[in-house]
């Protein structure tokens, strides 16, 4: 009876331990410690903070571009503003049938429609009557003129290439055509200034309204300011003056269709414009009736050196170069790799395709 009795207290006191344990585990778990609640917002702290500097990042780039399309558009009125200023397009009549309306080549392409049809209702507000348009600029014009424009490209000012005599005396025979056919017509010449103030200074010798081409020159500077115009622009103006005012008799003797040949090309002294300034390698273009006929362009190291004393002369074979119309020999120099710089140039008529009809000009009345 002792055992059995010692063995049912042992097996109570078991049991009395193993419910002591699981009421332990069964408790409520404990709350966590103020540490770990500052190390949580800590961490809610940071990624706040992260979220803050990308979105002001992204907004940043937004302000940054923004800020660039505002820039661009000012600059473009700025633009636009120094073209026109505060007296709206350049429109300047040289007589009441001669009216000069250059555009400028720098007008941004979005805003060159709105400049020509600027220029031509400023036109229309200042004269009555008909008029044709003659676009001597390499951008093409983009307003209606019913059928009354003309487009005469004349090769950029920086080129270096003169428009041809031929060229000229077309244009010229062009608009007195138009300008014969009824009293009020009047003729509109557009593009860069200095092709339409030469175009002005032309038609006013072909016209007879003055007799020199310094009287035409001066003629258009009382209407506006004119750029300084090349040399070459001064010797178009002499050659047509001469045509104009020579009878026809010794005209015929002047002019000719029989093509020049070109053998060679001298130059003296030999000019001194490369690094060491003891000669040059030139590079010689021969123009005709404004075409490229020949050219010594080639690579650097292959083109002719004349150095001095060796060579006190540059003499370049041409090989019997036909030409004809309007000659032009342009002398260039390499100043540096892909800059060419021009130095002068030759230009005179071999021969022009003219009509002794055209020079009839009293019939046209500027």
């Amino acid at each position: 009876t002792a055992s059995v009795n010692a063995t049912a207290g042992q097996v109570q006191r078991e049991l009395a331990s193993h419910t002591t344990e699981i009421s332990k585990n069964m408790q409520s778990p404990r709350l966590p410690s103020a540490a770990a609640h500052r190390a949580d917002h800590v961490h809610e702290q940071t990624a706040q903070q992260q979220a803050s500097a990308m979105l002001g990042a992204i907004k940043g780039q937004g302000m940054t571009w923004l800020k660039n399309i505002k820039d661009r558009t000012t600059a473009m009125a700025q633009t636009v503003q120094s073209t026109y200023g505060g007296r709206g397009p350049d429109v300047s009549f040289v007589t009441s049938r001669l009216v000069i309306a250059p555009l400028a080549e720098g007008i941004p392409e979005a805003l060159a429609s709105q400049a020509e049809d600027a220029m031509r209702l400023s036109i229309l507000e200042q004269a009555r009557g008909q008029f044709a348009i003659y676009n001597l600029s390499q951008r093409r014009l983009r307003c209606d003129y019913s059928n009354r424009s003309s487009e005469t490209p004349m090769p950029p000012l920086g080129s270096g290439i003169t428009p041809t005599l031929n060229m000229l005396m077309s244009v010229c025979r062009n608009m007195a055509l138009f300008l014969r056919q009824k009293a009020t017509n009047f003729v509109v010449i557009t593009g860069p200034e200095a092709q339409c103030v030469l175009m002005a200074s032309v038609m006013l010798l072909y016209s007879g309204v003055v007799e020199k081409p310094l009287s035409a020159i001066e003629l258009v500077c009382e209407k506006r300011n004119i750029p300084i115009l090349p040399p070459s622009y001064h010797r178009q103006l002499d050659i047509l003056r001469t045509i104009v005012s020579t009878d026809r008799e010794n005209l015929r003797a002047m002019v000719h269709n029989r093509r020049v040949l070109l053998d060679s090309i001298l130059i003296s002294p030999t000019p001194t414009f490369n690094r060491s300034r003891t000669g040059c390698r030139p590079i010689v273009e021969i123009y005709s009736a404004g075409n490229k006929l020949w050219t010594t362009g080639k690579d650097y190291e292959e083109l002719q050196s004349f150095e001095l004393p060796e060579s006190s002369k540059v003499d370049l074979n041409l090989g019997h170069v036909p030409v004809a119309d309007d000659v032009q020999v342009s002398v260039l120099f390499l100043a540096r790799i892909n800059l060419l710089v021009f130095l002068f140039a030759l230009f005179a008529p071999t021969w022009m395709d003219l009509r002794m009809s055209d020079l009839i000009l009293s019939a046209v009345s500027l």
